[in-house]
């Protein structure tokens, strides 16, 4: 836990505006119009595309009249070659804003291509700690799972080399989400063996915060948060997956 230094300072970083609650993602058109979005990438995986989970995203894209186009060739640990894929997609199809919508590699990719359609395709320019130098294009993260913090955080991971699986980072103010839509209602259908995974990925998470030589008075409070939300829910949500009340606490933990 933090402790209090003579000299010492502390900051705390955040996505601009955080949305938590049953069915949220039904207001995600006027959020967009709300973000200047006229035509949006959707980016997201073929599992949540073809078993449609990601149909409320675009029911309320539908319903507020706001075109898109989709990008759901997204992988695990996102590899370089297909962010340039969907940033390629991005700027042919004249998107304004980016929606990430799954798992952590969805979100960290909708994030690369926000950075990158504002600062150029050389993302060697922009990997490493704070060295974007301009904010990118509006982004919105929606998580389906349990994603321990990666809807809300400045940290973009990708792999560099497939081969020998070199993972490279970016790490920018200009990464955080301007907007998070965290609706408990996408997680209902992740099957009980994610459900234990990422709910032990969040219980991790909050941990490493609480004991981290790092941690400070605004982290504390909630890494303690975290790690009392895990320990009464996650053996609930894994008991009964349709426990929607485990479902909304577990999605709180994670943000």
């Amino acid at each position: 836990m933090s402790m209090i230094l003579g000299d010492q300072t502390v900051e705390f970083f955040s996505a601009n505006k955080i949305v938590l609650g049953l069915n949220a993602v039904s207001a995600l058109a006027e959020e967009v119009k709300a973000l200047g979005g006229t035509k949006v990438q959707v980016i997201s995986d073929k599992i949540l595309v073809e078993q449609d989970v990601i149909r409320p995203v675009l029911d309320s894209l539908d319903q507020g009249g706001i075109p898109y186009v989709i990008f759901d060739e997204v992988l695990p640990d996102a590899p370089l070659p297909m962010i340039l894929k969907a940033l390629e997609q991005y700027a042919s199809e004249a998107c304004d804003l980016v929606i990430g919508f799954g798992g952590g590699s969805p979100m960290d990719t909708a994030k690369a291509v926000s950075i990158l359609a504002v600062n150029g395709t050389n993302l060697e320019e922009v990997m490493g700690f704070h060295a974007v130098k301009k904010r990118g294009a509006p982004k919105i993260t929606i998580p389906t799972t349990n994603a321990a913090g990666a809807d809300v955080g400045f940290v973009v991971m990708f792999v560099i080399d497939e081969e020998t699986h070199e993972h490279g980072a970016i790490v920018s103010n200009y990464a955080l989400p301007d907007l998070v839509i965290n609706d408990p209602m996408l997680t209902v259908s992740m099957p009980r063996s994610v459900t234990a995974d990422t709910g032990i990925d969040v219980l991790v998470t909050g941990i490493e915060a609480l004991v981290s030589k790092q941690a400070t008075p605004f982290s504390d409070p909630y890494a303690e948060k975290v790690i009392s939300l895990c320990a009464k829910y996650i053996p609930r949500v894994c008991a009964k997956g349709s426990d929607i009340e485990a479902r909304y606490h577990m999605a709180l933990a994670s943000t």
